[in-house]
């Protein structure tokens, strides 16, 4: 985590397959995430390249 923040991580959905490839990936770390799931796959994209 940077300074005690959660690493936020985007996903077309939950149970989306990106949201269950994210899993694994928050198992085997120690840090702390925030799933932030979007309705689709476009608004998931804009919002990560709008930072």
């Amino acid at each position: 985590s940077r300074a005690g923040r959660p690493v936020s991580l985007a996903s077309s959905g939950i149970g989306s397959m990106p949201h269950m490839a994210i899993e694994p990936f928050k198992a085997s770390t120690s840090a702390e995430f925030l799933h932030v799931a979007y309705k689709g796959a476009a608004p998931a994209i804009t919002d990560t390249i709008g930072g």
